[in-house]
């Protein structure tokens, strides 16, 4: 019986020493476990074991583009090399492209950033963009513009908005132009739309006229004039630019004062020749040397008031086309009846109408505007 006991109680000494090394055991193997990793810790570590990506092309390198109309294309590797040192150097460039059946030649002009196609004249805007943003400056429209001519355009500005955007810099600056121009009757007229025109051609006669006049010590300092027109002449001069009354075209409204394209620094005259449709073209000039008169060996005079007649039509580039507000759609009240007058805000402006005879409520009818 006594051995029994002890027996008993060996063993129970026995099973809570296993017991305890087991726990010890346990405890230890357990401290020394490494501790489970999170998945943040995990993606953390295979993405710093990811080899590096792999581009074909380096983005902190500058690269050459060409706009194609739609989007930004990039010249070919070989092209590359020789567009970086002939900008650094400022050098002229002209290569190559196409097929062997059909080869074209082409030269870039650094003046404009644009690429001119030595046969055809065709001519698209170029760009150097470092680490995915451009160096160049281009303009970036909202919208498409309207096609004039082969790489001309027109923009055309109704309302541009309260945003800062490239049309609404570009309306607020040919309004404030017109207004600032009309010498005290700026609240008379109201401008309805206005178009911007963006023609490279056009543009690179006009600087290359500015580099003859700069070379012959010609004075080539710039500022804006205004020129009347009617609307059917619009397109011809939005593609090929002004034409000079009695060289390149008939004369349309007398040359008293001379040969000459006549201009005028505020809008109030050039609005006199607008024919049926009420519009006028706000073009940037280089007058060159202005006399009184035209003594043949000026590049512009000034015969009377604001107005500036140029000798040739290579010393202007139109930029803006201003269309003034003639009359407003309104639509009758249903509390109005005829002969009733009613008053009506339109561009910031309030006006007073008259509502004819004929019109009954809801029906719409024709305002015409003061000028």
């Amino acid at each position: 019986k006594n051995t029994g006991s002890r027996v008993g109680v060996f063993l129970a000494v026995a099973g809570a020493v296993g017991l305890g090394v087991f726990a010890a055991l346990r405890i230890r193997r357990k401290s020394e476990k490494p501790r489970r990793k999170t998945l943040r810790e995990r993606l953390s570590e295979n993405k710093q074991r990811m080899p590096p990506r792999v581009s074909t092309h380096n983005d902190r390198n500058p690269y050459w583009e060409w706009w194609d109309g739609s989007k930004w294309r990039r010249y070919n590797k070989a092209l590359q090399k020789r567009f970086e040192e002939a900008h650094k150097k400022r050098e002229s460039l002209q290569f190559v492209s196409g097929s062997d059946d059909q080869k074209w030649h082409y030269e870039i002009d650094w003046a404009l950033m644009m690429q001119v196609n030595t046969r055809t004249k065709t001519t698209r805007r170029i760009r150097r963009t470092v680490c995915g943003e451009s160096t160049t400056k281009m303009k970036s429209w909202s919208t498409s513009g309207l096609h004039i001519c082969r790489g001309c355009q027109m923009f055309k500005i109704v309302n541009p908005g309260t945003k800062d955007s490239v049309e609404n810099r570009e309306y607020n600056f040919a309004y404030a132009q017109f207004k600032r121009m009309m010498q005290g009757r700026e609240d008379e007229l109201i401008i309805d739309s206005i178009d911007v025109l963006d023609n490279p051609e056009l543009e690179r006669q006009y600087r290359r006229n500015i580099a003859r006049f700069r070379e012959a010590g010609v004075p080539t300092s710039e500022g804006w004039v205004f020129h009347g027109t009617k609307v059917a002449n619009l397109k011809e001069i939005m593609s090929s630019g002004f034409k000079v009354g009695g060289i390149d075209t008939k004369v349309a409204n007398g040359s008293v004062h001379g040969v000459g394209l006549y201009t005028a620094t505020g809008p109030e005259v050039p609005l006199k020749y607008y024919g049926s449709g009420k519009v006028v073209i706000l073009a940037q000039a280089i007058p060159g040397n202005t006399a009184k008169h035209d003594d043949g060996s000026c590049q512009s005079w000034c015969p009377r008031d604001d107005w500036l007649v140029f000798v040739d039509g290579a010393q202007l580039l139109p930029r803006y086309i201003l269309h003034i507000a003639t009359s407003v759609q309104l639509t009758c009240p249903k509390t109005a009846k005829p002969g009733d007058r009613i008053t009506f805000t339109y561009k910031l402006k309030s006006h007073a109408a008259k509502i004819p005879a004929g019109v009954a409520p809801g029906q719409k009818f024709t305002v015409k505007l003061s000028s």
